[in-house]
């Protein structure tokens, strides 16, 4: 991967339940960052759903690209729904990049999902994680709030899970009907994002 002024180095169509999504990967001199992006392409232009990883290089002008720590890597997010396969596969795509490196000892997030109101952290970032059931939705709901020195800003992700048995116990639906959606503006360390995901893949309701 050699450095150049926002030149596409690869793009690809993926098709989930009859909808479109773009995947490229190009480097953005501005930035002095690989970018891995995903934009849903159905519906009217700028209007499907939106995921940006931003890796950092670590010798920006000295010639071919070299990733900084993943402590660095920055995941950001449009508005629009994402169905749960989709970022799986994308998490894949750019963990299998070779771009996603520890180059010292990681901070780790701390935090999991035992309790209905978490205090997460990641290095002196504090982050609330709330799971509950969503009647108006007739859902199981995980929400990842991220923190803003706005007091008046609500800046979160969400994760639906459906229940197929609303007036029961709560029932998982599969893994299909599971979506992502953010809220305001949210941008998550690798790390975060990642411990997010495996903590939900961990608790029992993301099922096939």
């Amino acid at each position: 991967m050699n450095n150049r002024p926002c030149d596409a180095a690869g793009v690809e169509i993926w098709e989930h339940d009859g909808k479109l999504y773009e995947v490229s990967s190009y480097y953005c001199l501005p930035d002095d960052a690989w970018t891995y992006e995903l934009q849903g392409m159905t519906g009217p232009p700028g209007t499907g759903p939106h995921l940006n990883v931003s890796v950092p290089g670590e010798t920006p002008d000295e010639g071919p690209f070299v990733p900084r720590s993943q402590r660095r890597v920055v995941v950001s997010f449009g508005p629009g729904s994402i169905p749960w396969l989709v970022l799986c596969r994308f998490r894949a795509h750019v963990q299998a990049s070779g771009d996603i490196v520890t180059k010292s000892p990681p901070a780790e997030v701390v935090g999991d999902l035992r309790w209905s109101n978490n205090a997460w952290r990641y290095g002196d970032q504090r982050y609330e994680v709330n799971t509950f059931h969503f009647s108006d939705r007739d859902a199981w709901c995980y929400e990842l709030c991220v923190p803003d020195p706005d007091p008046h800003a609500n800046n979160y992700l969400d994760v639906l899970v459906p229940d197929v048995t609303p007036n029961g116990p709560f029932t998982p639906a599969t893994v299909d009907r599971v979506v992502l959606t953010p809220h305001g503006e949210v941008s998550l360390s690798w790390p975060m994002f990642t411990h997010f995901m495996t903590a939900l893949e961990s608790s029992g309701d993301i099922v096939t």
